[in-house]
């Protein structure tokens, strides 16, 4: 059964392109990872080489420009003889020359990036309230200074304080571009009191789109320490995504509690009230498997059975729990054979059938799938789905695919 196999290994790919993998681990709050970015970033300055052809329009000439510069970009962040402050000056002259130019000035500034600790940040912050430059060029300079911000590395808090202070200030700015800009990065500085108000606002001014604030008001959540604040929150994200009558919505809004139950640390943050919503929005919005008996769509597969671990989380105490719950899910004769396959390919299925064979149950399972199997024609989709759960059955998934999480 190698197309079983293979099929398996392609949904472990798909599972880790949608982000599972990161729903499955506990990952630390985002200054962490910034401030590990920061160390790789002295070992490897070339990691913020801005791309040639970015957001922004190029004019004529300006790409050749900057395909020219990289070389001369590249030694700089390369050479461990020059200062923070030469490399800093480099940049920075280069910007000043090139202000009339957009791509070319957000090309230098997004290059300040890589030197860590960032100097001259009043430099940078005087040049935000320059009512001359264009808005890319503000959106870019205020997301130098949040990174900044958040990996602290070398900068005194005062110098924190301001850049916090000047970007929630830009939350007024009379661009709505530079507003919308300045809203969504003063969400990822921390979780201020007023930003679920802030959020809500900008929602209503139209700067920042629905996604935009269920997505950054549910990474804020766990870090909103008074329940009854982070309740309401909740229940706001909920009533957004309800009113805004998109797909998109709510499944940004079910994607982003995911990662919050699959991460112990957020989990452990969010006050019993507001799980047991987190457990009601759970349990009235399960993804259905897509399939009609010719065609398997494996991502709505994966949604589910990630999906389905995260219910489990909320509705058990231990991980062993989890465990059984699902097991238990699995192994039960009313179980739909499209979603004991679903199980069968997320990053539970080895854990699964453990217990469903320590429990002698697994017969049952490979008894439903194969009569459903027997109704479906080979070479479709749906078949080789059931082949690899199958096979996975038979072998527990066999020595060649190595699981997502060991």
């Amino acid at each position: 059964m190698k197309s079983g196999a293979a099929l398996l290994a392609l949904v472990s790919v798909i599972v880790v392109g949608l982000g599972l993998k990161y729903f499955m681990t506990d990952r630390s709050d985002e200054r962490e990872g910034l401030t590990a970015h920061a160390a790789r970033q002295r070992e490897d300055p070339t990691r913020n080489v801005p791309s040639v052809g970015s957001e922004n329009p190029v004019q004529s000439g300006e790409l050749s420009i900057l395909q020219a510069l990289d070389a001369s970009v590249l030694a700089v962040m390369n050479d461990k003889t020059m200062t923070s402050e030469t490399k800093f000056a480099f940049f920075w002259n280069g910007y000043q020359k090139n202000k009339s130019f957009v791509a070319l000035s957000t090309y230098y500034i997004d290059c300040l990036s890589s030197i860590v600790p960032l100097p001259h940040v009043d430099l940078l912050l005087s040049e935000l309230d320059n009512t001359m430059i264009a808005a890319q060029i503000k959106k870019h300079l205020m997301q130098v200074l949040q990174s900044a911000y958040i990996v602290e590395n070398g900068l005194s808090e005062d110098s924190r304080q301001r850049i916090l202070g000047v970007v929630k200030s830009n939350i007024h700015n009379v661009d709505p571009e530079v507003a919308g800009e300045a809203v969504l990065l003063y969400a990822r500085m921390g979780a201020p009191d007023d930003l679920a108000a802030i959020l809500g606002d900008a929602m209503q001014r139209k700067i920042i789109s629905p996604l935009d604030y269920i997505r950054e008001g549910a990474f804020q959540l766990p870090n909103v320490s008074d329940p009854k604040q982070q309740n309401a929150l909740l229940e706001t994200l909920i009533n957004a995504a309800k009113k805004s009558g998109s797909d998109e919505s709510e499944h940004m809004l079910m994607t982003s509690l995911e990662l919050i139950v699959q991460s112990p640390s957020r989990l452990a943050r969010i006050d019993s009230a507001s799980k047991d919503l987190i457990t009601q929005y759970l349990a009235t919005h399960e993804p259905v498997v897509q399939s009609d008996g010719f065609n398997y769509d494996l991502v709505s597969a994966i949604e589910y059975g990630n999906w389905l671990t995260s219910y489990a989380i909320v509705k058990n105490k231990s991980a062993v729990d989890v465990l059984d719950w699902i097991t238990r899910q699995v192994t039960d004769v009313a179980t739909d054979p499209d979603k004991i396959v679903a199980v069968l390919t997320s990053p539970v299925a080895r854990d699964v059938v453990r217990l469903a064979r320590e429990a002698g149950q697994l017969d049952g399972i490979k008894h439903k799938l194969e009569s459903e199997m027997a109704g479906q024609r080979p070479g479709t989709s749906a078949y080789s789905a059931f082949e690899a759960a199958l096979e996975l059955l038979q072998t527990g998934g066999g020595s060649d695919i190595q699981p997502l999480y060991p």
